[in-house]
């Protein structure tokens, strides 16, 4: 590589890790012009046309730099994520296996097969492969929940709180870990470890809104009808860079269930205008981009709006509450969705119908809920999970239509994704917005 070539290079990974995505991508196809045979650039191309949802031409650039180079660690890496991502399980697999033959010992592929070997059932082998990760690199909170979730698998409770607590030691805010500590505390036998847990990390950071939440869900107390904004926050700003990984790994079915329904209605080609509401990272966006003639997307985090920006398939994204957001745009969308968000609002009358307010006559909203089966578990018709989540009745629902004048309610039974190696249960529900 000529030193003008290494440069260019240099300047198109910078551009790329600030979110220029269009300016690295002129820079990196300039490389591959007059070098059509120049591995990074293959590699690091494919990688931001998988951020900006172009799968398949991700996975030939990245195969074709393999192919020029076949001990290429970090492309074995990334072409094992993708793989992975897509569900190519299998595939996916064998890429991680060959980095880890090239680098045994390098923390990112201890952690990529650790993970991918509880995928296939291979527990035994991924607590042992994590182990050696968390050797590794103790201090970062991931290495100990990845091991905790391995020892979950294997149903080894007392060591998977362990290795939760680790984590959240040494990041209080580390979303995954918080969501499920309380329930391994459970199933470990040891109730009250995760209630401690969250009052010793109020006592260091009384202000700490996430601890707060978590404290009231683990406890029972004091229980709060929404998440706040600020606790929010918190989750998602703390793991926004591995976000995607970690509901893969979780087999979250929120962008198929939304594909499935579209289906039904049979939108015409960049035809509606659109609101993806609590957006996150833009998993949804490959699905919504093309029936919208514009797409637009508003989420809390901060963290998670810097990674949907990568996708390039917003024409606007928005960081704001998406209550308030939704009061400010009255009959402005043809089609609203909010997937896997609704789940950090008890009280649901608020946030729907502000949703629905904004849709133009004849307009759609899909989301969806956690759902619990108890009718009768309280007035309220919703139950704030030990994972920091609430799960509402069909009833409480149900009661959403008597509340929405003009709109037409339907609600399904679905699997939204799977947790500690059990289905989480939803309701997809679709609101239909007629204002004659």
């Amino acid at each position: 590589m000529t030193t003008e070539h290494h440069s260019v290079l240099q300047q198109a990974i910078a551009l790329q890790r600030k979110g220029a995505v269009e300016r690295a991508r002129k820079l990196f196809k300039l490389l591959l012009q007059t070098n059509p045979d120049h591995v990074e650039a293959l590699h690091f191309l494919g990688v931001l046309e998988f951020q900006s949802g172009l799968v398949m031409e991700s996975i030939e650039l990245i195969s074709q730099a393999l192919k020029l180079n076949p001990e290429y660690v970090d492309a074995y890496i990334n072409l094992g994520n993708i793989l992975f991502d897509q569900s190519y399980a299998a595939e996916g697999y064998a890429c991680c296996m060959k980095a880890y033959e090239l680098a045994p010992q390098r923390f990112d592929v201890l952690e990529n097969l650790g993970v991918y070997s509880r995928y296939h059932g291979q527990l035994e082998r991924s607590v042992t492969i994590l182990k050696q990760a968390v050797e590794l690199r103790p201090d970062l909170p991931a290495a100990h929940y990845n091991l905790g979730n391995s020892h979950v698998a294997l149903k080894q409770y007392d060591e998977a709180l362990d290795s939760f607590i680790r984590c959240l030691t040494l990041d209080s805010n580390f979303g995954p870990a918080v969501s499920v500590i309380t329930r391994v505390a459970y199933m470990a036998g040891r109730p009250d470890v995760a209630t401690e847990h969250y009052r010793k990390a109020l006592q260091h950071k009384p202000d700490n809104a996430l601890v707060r939440h978590m404290l009231a869900a683990a406890s029972g107390e004091n229980i709060p009808d929404r998440c706040t904004p600020e606790s929010v926050q918190q989750l998602f700003d703390g793991h926004a860079a591995s976000f995607d990984k970690n509901l893969a790994a979780l087999d979250y079915a929120g962008p198929a269930l939304l594909a499935e329904r579209m289906q039904v209605y049979r939108f015409k080609e960049k035809s509606l205008k659109v609101l993806d509401a609590c957006c996150g990272t833009g998993l949804c966006a490959p699905v919504l981009k093309p029936v919208a003639t514009e797409l637009d997307g508003v989420d809390l985090s901060a963290g998670m709006l810097e990674q949907a920006r990568l996708r390039q398939l917003y024409d606007e994204l928005e960081q704001a509450d998406i209550i308030a957001y939704s009061l400010t745009k009255t009959n402005s969308y043809d089609l609203i969705v909010s997937m896997d968000s609704l789940i950090y609002f008890g009280r649901l009358i608020e946030v729907v119908t502000a949703l629905a307010g904004a849709l133009t006559d004849g307009g759609v909203l899909l989301f969806s809920l956690e759902r619990t089966d108890s009718e009768d578990s309280n007035s309220v018709g919703y139950h704030l999970g030990a994972h920091g989540r609430y799960q509402h009745s069909r009833k409480a629902v149900e009661k959403l239509a008597e509340c929405m004048r003009g709109c037409k309610l339907e609600i399904e039974s679905c699997v939204i994704r799977r947790e500690l190696q059990q289905d989480v249960g939803g309701w997809f529900c679709t609101v239909t917005r007629s204002w004659h």
